[in-house]
């Protein structure tokens, strides 16, 4: 029952730059009785409004304004805490920062030093979840500078009894365990922000992501077009006997921009992946669209991996570690590394070896019943995803 997963008059404030992040954790927390406000340090096209009091407003301006200026780079100094104090009434600062019991961020890292810092200004429990993309600016874990204040942070809120550092997926946590030697929180990916839905196809377009992130060469990477894989697939059912009853069309062709629902109309999705982990891989498998993803040995021979994990640290690794490679050792380490991607964790998506498996895939699966034993794992995670937020937030 979801009674049992409440935290009783509890209060956190989510402080990060990656909406994706906030909006499933935000769920999740309120799902499990905890008032949950919102300030987003990064606005977009298409911003997600978190609805605030004028206060709180002109307070995450402020912080948006310093986030622009200097925590982007992981710095934040009592010069801040000045400019924040003279831009920001005193009284609506204690409000806001005074009256939440958690602080929690995800995106970029470094958010962590902001979170500690704020935490023990103000006496509170900080959570941080980390996301992926450990190294981006070359914020290494194992370097000098600004990579030793932020290793001390990761390792003051692991060693801490009262603040949680945690990961959003498998990838996360082996990285972690292996560069610091640090067992985090699994707090993974569910998307409570999301109704539950099974899926219920209107057309015949099948879905090539990925939805975001780089495309190589002006394609989708490794391929040209959508175009090309039409082609292959036609050629593919000629040699077969086979008939047509698909297509298949590029997220980006088919919609300059879209709501999931949009995506959902189709009757699967052929990710192929630009990161480890990324919130619209989790948001379109909990759409429990049947889903097919590449193997680990295509990815390897079409060179997938430098964008996949383009964000990997190249330091020793902690010498208490029992991962047997580091990720430039070999062909085999890549492999290793891999199957902690968020794409090979789900327990349901259909992996294909070569385009014709894949054509061949697409055309002898049920796609209602894998369509159905996602929304059952789904079901599942969510259940299990909330309990661990229990265990957390009591």
């Amino acid at each position: 029952m979801i009674a049992d997963y409440h935290a009783v008059n509890k209060r956190a404030l989510i402080m990060d730059a990656h909406v994706g992040c906030q909006l499933w954790q935000k769920a999740a927390m309120e799902k499990s009785g905890v008032a949950t406000t919102v300030l987003t340090f990064r606005t977009r096209r298409k911003p997600v409004v978190f609805p605030l009091t004028s206060a709180e407003k002109k307070i995450q301006g402020t912080m948006q304004w310093l986030w622009k200026h200097t925590w982007r780079r992981g710095s934040w100094s009592k010069t801040d805490s000045v400019l924040l104090s003279l831009a920001c009434n005193t009284r609506d600062l204690t409000e806001l920062f005074g009256t939440h019991d958690i602080f929690v961020g995800s995106y970029p890292p470094t958010i962590g030093r902001l979170l500690l810092d704020l935490g023990r200004r103000y006496h509170k429990r900080v959570i941080l979840n980390l996301a992926n993309r450990f190294t981006q600016k070359k914020l290494f874990l194992g370097g000098g500078g600004v990579s030793n204040t932020f290793t001390g942070i990761l390792r003051a809120l692991h060693e801490s009894p009262e603040h949680t550092l945690a990961v959003m997926g498998e990838y996360d946590y082996q990285y972690i365990r292996h560069y610091l030697g640090m067992e985090p929180v699994k707090l993974y990916t569910s998307c409570h922000h999301l109704p539950l839905r099974r899926h219920t196809p209107t057309c015949d377009t099948v879905l090539v992501g990925p939805s975001g992130g780089p495309v190589s060469r002006g394609g989708i990477a490794p391929f040209r077009s959508a175009e090309e894989i039409n082609d292959l697939y036609a050629r593919w059912c000629t040699r077969n006997g086979t008939r047509k009853t698909v297509t298949f069309g590029h997220i980006r062709d088919l919609y300059a921009s879209y709501e999931l629902e949009d995506l959902a109309k189709h009757p699967a999705i052929v990710i192929l992946p630009y990161s480890a982990y990324s919130i619209s891989m989790a948001e379109l498998y909990e759409m429990n669209i049947p889903f097919f993803v590449p193997s680990v040995d295509w990815m390897l021979q079409h060179q997938m991996p430098s964008e996949v994990m383009a964000h990997r640290y190249e330091g020793p690794p902690h010498p208490n570690s029992r991962i047997p490679y580091g990720f430039h050792d070999s062909k085999q380490a890549m492999a290793y590394w891999l199957r902690f991607c968020y794409v090979y964790q789900v327990e349901h998506a259909m992996v294909w070896d070569s385009t014709d498996d894949l054509f061949r895939k697409l055309t002898e699966v049920n796609l209602q019943n894998l369509s159905e034993n996602m929304y059952r794992e789904n079901k599942a995670r969510r259940e299990a995803s909330l309990r661990r937020w229990a265990e957390v937030l009591q």
